[in-house]
């Protein structure tokens, strides 16, 4: 489930059935609440989680360099898993 806000169109919540804490299968609640404008993309840059209503700060992200686009290293995909 998506929260939209009407007037920016920013998704502010992400709602879904997922592994959380433990790996455990329940309701991950993701919120929004900082956002950075990368190249005119607006990218949420901080959210809080709620796992089962509880909230978790192992799941808690924040972003303190975030890039569109950038330009790779000739090779950068090379040591990947599967590519052989």
């Amino acid at each position: 489930v998506l929260d939209i806000d009407d007037e920016s169109g920013r998704v502010l919540r992400i709602t879904s059935r997922a592994r959380g804490v433990g790996a455990k299968v329940g309701e991950v609640e993701r919120t929004f609440t900082a956002f950075a404008t990368v190249h005119g993309l607006v990218i949420p840059t901080r959210e809080v989680v709620r796992f089962n209503g509880q909230l978790s700060e192992t799941m808690a992200r924040e972003y303190v360099k975030v890039d569109v686009n950038p330009l790779l290293d000739e090779g950068f995909f090379d040591g990947a898993p599967g590519r052989d």
